[in-house]
């Protein structure tokens, strides 16, 4: 069977197509990084549950904030998100 349609998987294409509301744009990149990001915050947050919630919150904000944003290089905007996020829970232990 043919998918209906084949996706390049570049980081580029996958983001035109998210800006033109294509959750399965969504679905790729989130297969592509997912578990990178988690494995990227465990290795300073040594936390289930928070990583998951962190790499969880930054694919949500993606797909919420994807008209509002410019994404020039998307490995970089999502690892620098979860670092935001990551820094966002350590001031929020400290309160």
């Amino acid at each position: 069977m043919i998918p209906n349609k084949i996706y390049d998987l570049s980081d580029e294409s996958l983001l035109n197509s998210l800006i033109n509301n294509d959750r399965k744009a969504l679905e790729e990149i989130f297969n592509l990084y997912w578990s990178r990001l988690y494995f990227y915050a465990y290795k300073i947050l040594k936390g289930k549950d928070i990583c998951e919630d962190i790499v969880q919150e930054i694919f949500i904000d993606l797909w919420s904030r994807k008209n509002e944003i410019n994404i020039s290089n998307l490995s970089s905007y999502l690892y620098t998100a979860v670092n935001y996020k990551i820094l966002n829970h350590f001031r929020k232990d400290e309160i």
